[in-house]
């Protein structure tokens, strides 16, 4: 009678069945395309959004940070952000300075755009 410590041979080094490591082999590529695909389609997401803020730029800017704050990347919606600030500051400097604090930006491009109308 066997002990039940034998490895057979349709089992792995550890005893896991091989067809169950192929499985999870499987599972994790499938995992990693989905992410791949989810993160393909949020850089579209991103991208439309982006554009559809540049769309709002003239009329309010409460909701381009809400919206803004939607955008997956950092890169992005910071250069988003920047470029409404600027087209905002030529607009209206003291609607663009009290909106700062609460646009999202990051407090150096905060502070770079504030200097930048101080040398106008």
């Amino acid at each position: 009678m066997a002990s039940g410590c034998e490895t057979s041979p349709a089992r792995g080094e550890h005893g896991q069945d091989e067809q169950v490591q192929r499985g999870a082999r499987d599972e994790a590529a499938e995992d990693d395309e989905r992410h791949r695909a989810f993160d393909f389609a949020a850089g579209f997401r991103d991208a439309a959004v982006s554009a559809y803020i540049a769309v709002l730029a003239a009329e309010d800017l409460r909701a381009i940070s809400d919206w803004a704050a939607t955008i997956r990347d950092s890169n992005l919606r910071e250069q988003s952000l920047r470029r409404i600030a600027g087209e905002w500051m030529a607009r209206n400097v003291e609607a663009t300075l009290a909106w700062l604090p609460k646009s999202g930006l990051s407090a150096e491009a905060q502070r770079q755009i504030g200097a930048a109308e101080q040398t106008r």
